[in-house]
């Protein structure tokens, strides 16, 4: 917004537009643009090579308006110049603040020695298992930080400190453990001797901030217990009353005052790991302590939840993320992964959840295995240096094409710092070294920037590999939406294989994610089993199934069109003849008369098909397939291709189809050269075998293929009898793949062109 106090707005800004007109002649740039193309770039500070400023024309603009309009002018003219001579403008997200989450042990706790044993600690664990491939702290000698111990090795947490510091970590999260109960030590407090150490000493001289660590301790430390002897509690939590939420709040102040403690806004930003195990304590209890807060000087607090298995293990969780009006959430990885969400990524966030906080911090995790602690543990992710890069790359990738994510600081939550015993660990180690930090620091100097207004923004970003395979291949620019059933199980492989060698216009290899929508329910077991398949023998091809709701394939036989007298008492001639609606035979003959003379369960299947109830059924179901393409995926890929399994493809279909820069593309089966040579959209003129359309044209209009059935015209039509009606609806059913690319052209104005000689007849 401009703020003008020499002119009003419109004569300023037509005051400015002559400017510009005149600095771009000074240049001998030519206007390409018109009076309503000025931009200006709110907050503006520019970087830009002193030749390209026109100090002439700024110089005018000083002498006609006075020297206080100077920087108004320099606001609007630098955009709308880049503009003029098209060249793009970039922004730059916030940048990601680093939270390492810090496990404050490794040093005698009074706890441990009572549970375990004299001289406990994590270290314990560690050194006597043998398993293979199990990380271990690098030497103090050789750079690391070797076996430490927190208090009595003074010099470990400022070493921590400047190992954090080279590596670009903003600060550390550490976990804060409070007891209540009877079987909770009198003062509440557990592993604090670390964090109070820190109060004294200031090491490691690094933003923080504190994580309620808050569910019980149990023998299998998993908080729940299902009354055995090895899940009983060893620490206790019940939260307690006022009384003792006023001595915890007095005790964390320490921490809050402390000048490297992590604001926001001035509030102390305090994380929460189980907000829904505290039952109706936690309203209260934070109201107090917002009130204690603000009495000590703090605007407020900034609430915290973490964002993990819990969420779905504590039905409360959800409503208290509403109730108590928590600040944000953390997505704590790796527990994402597993839990639920609608995540389509394995090492680091890539989207907001579906979830209240509206204010959601990213994170990563640099790999989880709990075999140090069970050597019988069967589910271990191990997360390489290059792999936890790769992921880095892909969620700041993200961050920077994401302009609508609200977010205050940039706060990027890493598990974790030093988690031995679960193998989550940014300390150097025997194998890798100085790798992870090395990784997260090159990701950390090279945020990728956002082109403003740029449709081309998506393609021209190195888009990451989804489950972090090496940026050198990554870049997967189109979802197929592949319609199959279990008769079509080596067409479909055939398929998927040949489809993932070929190249895009700015993607070599890998190009392509497959989503497979099952047509019939008795397929869906088979094409699991596919999925499952080349899940392991092929690990490098993205393919999933929708996922479809119980009773989809009997509710949706009830509502679809049908023939005979189950639905139609009136009309009773509506009936089957050897599987064949008979009025098809009119609107039909040479196909139905055919069909109709064949016999066998599979060929009544297949004619059943052209009655309406699979073809509901069918584009019902692409509907899923195209909704999880656009919402899950529709962020890293510019188009979605929907056909069928038995359709094979020339190895230039991408080139050829993407190269024509459409936002919706027909490809079609050529059966001679007149019908190729035609470019209208009719539908006698295109034998359709596939639809690709943009990713953005699909999030503009909301296009889907059972909303382009013409429903309405026919069932308002003046002269069809009901007969014709029921007829004509079921066939519109059949052809809706063509009726949905007439309403992007016709009714919703996509750009659209017609590519031939890019499919094949079916295999």
């Amino acid at each position: 917004m401009y703020r003008l106090s020499l002119a009003s707005r419109e004569q300023r800004a037509h005051l400015l537009f002559q400017e510009l007109e005149s600095a771009m002649k000074i240049m001998n740039v030519p206007l390409r643009i018109g009076y309503d193309d000025q931009t200006t770039v709110a907050g503006s500070m520019f970087w830009i090579r002193l030749s390209g400023i026109p100090v002439q024309q700024l110089v005018d603009g000083a002498r006609n308006h006075g020297p206080a309009s100077v920087h108004y002018d320099v606001e609007s003219l630098i955009p709308t110049l880049i503009k003029a001579n098209k060249h793009l403008i970039y922004e730059i997200p916030p940048a990601p603040k680093v939270m390492a989450m810090y496990f404050p042990q490794f040093h005698r706790v009074e706890e441990n020695d009572k549970f375990w044993g004299d001289g406990f600690t994590e270290w314990t664990i560690l050194k006597r298992i043998k398993t293979e491939g199990i990380k271990r702290p690098l030497a103090v000698k050789e750079g690391g930080l070797g076996y430490y111990d927190l208090i009595e090795d003074e010099d470990t947490r400022k070493k921590q400190g400047q190992l954090a510091d080279a590596a670009g970590v903003h600060g550390f999260c550490f976990y804060h453990y409070w007891f209540s109960g009877s079987a909770a030590p009198d003062h509440h407090k557990v592993m604090y001797k670390v964090t109070e150490a820190m109060l004294r000493d200031g090491y490691p001289q690094k933003t923080f901030m504190l994580s309620w660590a808050n569910g019980p301790w149990s023998r299998r430390r998993t908080g729940l217990d299902d009354g055995s002897e090895e899940a009983s509690f060893l620490l206790s939590q019940n939260y307690g009353d006022e009384k003792e939420w006023a001595e915890h709040f007095d005790y964390l102040l320490n921490f809050f005052l402390h000048p490297l403690y992590l604001k926001i806004r001035g509030k102390p930003v305090f994380a929460i790991y189980r907000i829904g195990h505290f039952g109706d304590k936690l309203k209260p209890m934070l109201s107090m302590w917002r009130n204690m807060a603000k009495e000590a000087g703090f605007p407020d607090l900034h609430v915290v939840n973490t964002l993990g298995n819990f969420y779905r293990d504590d039905p409360q969780t959800e409503e208290m993320l509403y109730d108590v009006e928590t600040e944000a959430s953390i997505h704590f990885w790796p527990q994402l992964i597993g839990s639920d969400f609608f995540t389509n990524a394995n090492t680091a966030s890539v989207e907001n959840m579906k979830i209240p906080s509206l204010v959601q911090y990213w994170g990563a995790f640099t790999g989880f295995d709990r075999r140090p602690r069970d050597p019988d543990d069967k589910y271990w992710m191990v997360r390489d240096p290059t792999t936890f890069g790769a992921g880095v790359e892909c969620s700041f990738q993200h961050m920077g094409l994401d302009n609508a994510r609200a977010i205050d600081k940039n706060l990027f939550f890493v598990t974790a710092w030093n988690e031995w015993n679960e193998q989550a660990v940014l300390e150097p180690d025997e194998r890798f070294r100085f790798a992870y930090l090395e990784a997260l620091h090159k990701n950390l100097i090279n945020m990728p920037m956002r082109a403003l207004e740029d449709r081309r923004t998506l393609r021209d970003n190195p888009l990451c590999e989804i489950g972090g395979d090496s940026p050198k291949t990554a870049g997967t620019h189109v979802v197929l939406v592949i319609r199959a059933y279990d008769k079509q199980i080596n067409q479909l492989k055939s398929l998927i294989y040949s489809v993932s060698a070929m190249s895009t216009p700015t993607c070599e290899s890998n190009c392509a994610r497959f989503i497979i929508v099952p047509t019939e329910e008795k397929s869906v077991s088979a094409l699991r089993e596919l999925i499952d398949y080349l899940d392991i023998s092929h690990s490098h091809l993205k393919v999933e199934m929708i996922d479809i709701p119980p009773n989809f394939f009997s509710e949706a036989e009830h509502r679809a069109p049908r023939c005979g007298s189950v639905n139609y008492d009136e009309v009773p001639d509506l009936a089957f003849k050897n599987g064949v609606c008979i009025p098809f035979l009119d609107y039909d003959p040479k196909c139905l008369k055919k069909m109709a003379e064949e016999t066998g369960d599979e060929i009544l299947d297949k004619k059943r098909k052209i009655c309406g109830y699979y073809n509901n059924i069918h584009y019902a179901l692409t509907d899923m397939g195209l909704y999880l393409a656009v919402n899950k995926y529709g962020g890293a890929h510019d188009y979605v291709v929907v056909t069928n399994a038995d359709n094979g493809y020339h190895p230039s279909f991408f080139l050829r189809t993407l190269k024509a820069d459409k936002e919706i593309i027909a490809t079609h089966f050529v059966q001679n050269k007149k019908r190729e040579e035609r470019t209208e959209f009719a539908l006698s003129h295109i034998d359709l075998g596939t639809v690709v359309v943009s990713t953005a044209a699909l999030r503009r209009s909301n296009l889907t293929f059972s909303t382009s059935t013409p429903k309405s015209m026919i069932e308002s039509h003046p002269t069809l009898s009901k007969l014709e009606k029921d007829v004509a609806l079921m066939r519109s059913y059949h052809d809706n793949d063509w009726w949905f690319i007439q309403k992007a052209v016709h009714e919703m104005n996509f750009d659209a062109a017609i590519v031939a000689e890019a499919l094949f007849y079916h295999n």
